[in-house]
């Protein structure tokens, strides 16, 4: 929820979804000038001095990356990964999402061919979905969803990682999808991306990347539990698999 409707719920007694790190968004910079533009920008300074900024800062953004050794890394393991239309989403995504559902105890979205098509497909804002699927010796072993987004007030285009679903968590699997998706930043143009949510298992990957970070305002991620049973299993940090699919995020 957006802070103002948060408050609402959290008056009808919702509680946040037990996992601090979900109102933390990640991000990795892939266009250092146009990110150090924009901030300056957010600062209300006229588009003349955040053009400025922008050419004498990025520089130095690039640098400190590199120093530090932020960015992707090469992943190991035998993972193809490859692009797919969102309307040609197939029953292989059923056959994933059905081994993986009889063997997580987890809150899952049902992630099944039809539920993704009807999510992807049928935004009323028509945004265009890059479904990235990795593959072990042919078989459908996780997926990526990811999306581009101007922001219009900066003048700033950022790839957001809408899901990632892997078998087993697995993080090779994970690692190349990562890897897919920060490619998919760089050639299309955008300036960052940005991931909020997953699990530890799967942040854990994206961490290694040493992204930045920036926290949300106030607790947005809430639930409410209508038994008492569900309540108590549902305080388990370790029983949620929460990503931008969920809930009415992505409309």
């Amino acid at each position: 929820a957006n802070p103002p409707a948060a408050r609402v719920f959290g008056a009808f007694r919702a509680r946040p979804i037990p996992q601090p790190h979900i109102e933390t968004f990640l991000f990795w910079v892939s266009d250092p000038r146009r990110f150090v533009q924009s901030s300056v920008r957010r600062l209300g300074a006229p588009q003349a001095l955040a053009s400025a900024a922008g050419w004498v800062g990025g520089p130095l953004l690039q640098l400190e990356a590199l120093v530090r050794g932020r960015g992707p890394r090469s992943p190991h393991g035998r993972v193809e990964v490859e692009w797919t239309p969102a309307d040609e989403i197939g029953t292989d995504f059923d056959a994933l999402f059905n081994v993986e559902a009889g063997g997580r105890r987890q809150l899952l979205r049902v992630r099944d061919s039809q539920q993704l098509r009807w999510q992807l497909t049928g935004d009323p804002r028509g945004r265009d979905y890059q479904v990235f699927c990795a593959r072990r010796d042919g078989q459908l072993v996780g997926y990526a969803v990811a999306w581009n987004e101007w922001v219009e007030d900066l003048g700033f285009l950022r790839t957001r990682l809408v899901d990632l679903f892997a078998a087993r968590d697995a993080p090779d699997v994970v690692d190349q999808l990562l890897l897919q998706a920060c490619a998919y930043t760089r050639s299309s143009g955008s300036h960052m991306l940005e991931l909020r949510g997953f699990p530890p298992a799967v942040r854990a990957r994206f961490e290694r990347m040493l992204p930045r970070q920036r926290p949300t305002p106030g607790s947005t991620s809430l639930f409410r539990a209508r038994h008492k049973d569900l309540r108590q299993a549902l305080e388990a940090p370790e029983a949620w698999y929460v990503t931008m699919v969920d809930g009415d995020t992505l409309f």
